[in-house]
């Protein structure tokens, strides 16, 4: 199968979803006030530590890190998939201006499109492929899977208050709850 510059576009687009946990909107710029999605300029390289600067909800900065694989490949994704691109957002859809003649940036509505062909193509439901779900996933994984401090969690999500990413900590709970009665279990097996 080849490759698509498009297709290249997807695989970096969903494996920021994955580890970032970003809403469409802010990978893609839709509703905020003037529109503003990724651009070039949001990637940041301190040496070590990759970050991305992410315009929120209500205009709120935030850096958001990136592991070093993901920050090499996306600006790989910037530097080779869309070198004629003059323009400053990242992600471009596939749409056509055709007053300017330019491709014009993706939306989150064209994310979430983009999330159910590929879904299809791997045989996956395209009701679980929303946008959203993937944040949902990556604060699950985060919190659950990495036991990642619910304090760093809300800081790479943007959230302004604990407790929306407490809906998040019941299958910590229960995977502690599991761990402590097989530790019981054997506990009692040794006595």
């Amino acid at each position: 199968m080849e490759n698509t510059a498009s297709d290249e576009r997807d695989k970096r687009l969903i494996r920021l979803l994955w580890e970032t946990g970003m809403r469409a909107s802010e990978i893609c710029g839709y509703g905020n006030n003037p529109p503003q999605g990724m651009r070039v300029s949001d990637l940041i390289d301190r040496g070590r530590e990759y970050f991305i600067r992410v315009r929120g909800k209500g205009g709120k900065v935030r850096f958001v890190p990136v592991v070093p694989d993901t920050f090499r490949r996306l600006s790989k994704y910037v530097e080779n998939a869309r070198p004629d691109l003059e323009i400053d957002e990242i992600w471009q859809g596939t749409r056509i201006d055709p007053r300017k003649g330019i491709t014009v940036p993706m939306t989150p509505s064209g994310l979430g499109q983009m999330l159910q062909v590929v879904a299809g193509r791997a045989s996956v439901d395209p009701k679980r492929t929303h946008p959203h779900n993937w944040r949902h996933s990556c604060a699950t994984y985060l919190i659950g899977t990495k036991h990642m401090n619910l304090l760093d969690v809300k800081a790479i999500l943007g959230h302004k208050d604990l407790r929306t990413i407490e809906r998040y900590t019941h299958l910590s709970a229960s995977s502690t709850y599991k761990a402590l009665r097989t530790a019981r279990q054997q506990q009692d097996e040794e006595d």
